[in-house]
């Protein structure tokens, strides 16, 4: 069984944020291949046969010879690293997979089409499934043996009609309360426990307390990920075009299954520079007062001093 973890990296970037269907064109240089689209969403019947296809592109300057393969796909919890070697109830679909053909041949910067075929049991599972559709070159090495030289994929992310279970929660929000520098660091955990792959949708809305001037809000165009069946995870955000100094109103949206939660936290953000300021202020206002107390004493002293003197003189 082939482990992909070098081969599939054209696939590990585009599914590391996960926000599905952000790119049609994945590919990388050192690779010479590209494969459009890079993510393929469809919803099955138990027993039928889905056809479709995807383009498969030579990205290098000599003719290749390409083997099509589907293999697992899943995430690894929180991180979501890709897996291309995890077999369990949600990548059943990679053994229901063919290719019109086992293998083209491409030429310099040309395209090919690749039909495929997904043959779904009539006592498939309902909820989610999930596979890998690789195309690879492979060339023999100086002992005479095949090796893949050459990888890109297409994740095809299915839904099975069926018994199917919604259900999760978010397990937590980051908003940190104080920063001694930009950028803010807020994230959020959710957790699937439901049979099917959802959406994680998080906006955050920063302000400034004191004026309550807008100064991040993507409410608009929130950050979408999504989350596996069986599996947590953590999205994160990082803002850097905050103020460097000042206290901030951070309020954070998250849309998941169905439900809304709201959490605001006042951001106190104080560099060290300042901090040092306002320690050299105290200290020096501490200074002040002791000397001018040590002052009072001497004065009181002196004038006990001069009242006994007269007091002498005077008998």
């Amino acid at each position: 069984m082939k482990i992909f973890n070098k081969i599939g990296l054209v696939v590990a970037t585009l599914i590391a944020s996960l926000s599905i269907g952000a790119s049609n064109n994945v590919f990388a240089e050192e690779i010479g291949l590209g494969i459009s689209p890079g993510v393929r969403r469809t919803e099955l019947d138990p027993g039928v046969i889905y056809r479709n296809s995807m383009s498969v592109e030579n990205l290098s300057e000599r003719t290749v010879t390409v083997a099509m393969h589907a293999e697992p796909y899943y995430v690894e919890d929180f991180t979501y690293d890709a897996l291309y070697d995890v077999h369990n109830a949600y990548t059943q679909i990679s053994k229901w997979v063919s290719f019109e053909q086992e293998e083209y041949t491409i030429e310099p910067h040309n395209v090919v089409v690749v039909n495929f075929s997904v043959a779904v049991p009539d006592d498939a599972p309902g909820g989610g499934q999930y596979a890998a559709l690789f195309a690879e070159t492979q060339e023999k090495d100086e002992t005479g043996t095949v090796r893949p030289t050459a990888s890109a994929g297409m994740i095809l992310m299915a839904k099975i009609n069926g018994e199917t279970r919604r259900q999760g929660e978010i397990i937590d929000v980051s908003v940190p309360g104080f920063l001694l520098n930009p950028p803010l660091e807020i994230s959020t955990t959710a957790k699937n426990e439901g049979n099917v792959d959802e959406t994680l949708a998080m906006s955050v809305k920063v302000e400034d307390y004191f004026s309550g001037n807008v100064i991040h809000d993507d409410a608009e165009t929130p950050q979408d990920a999504t989350v596996f069946p069986g599996t947590s995870r953590k999205v994160d955000l990082s803002l850097s075009s905050i103020p460097r100094l000042g206290v901030l109103k951070v309020t954070v949206t998250n849309s998941y299954i169905n439900d809304a939660e709201i959490k605001s936290r006042i951001v106190f953000i104080c560099p060290l520079w300042f901090i040092a300021v306002i320690a050299l202020l105290i200290l020096t206002i501490i200074a002040r007062i002791v000397t001018k107390r040590r002052d009072d004493r001497r004065t009181r002293a002196n004038s006990r001093n001069s009242a006994g003197s007269a007091d002498k003189f005077n008998i």
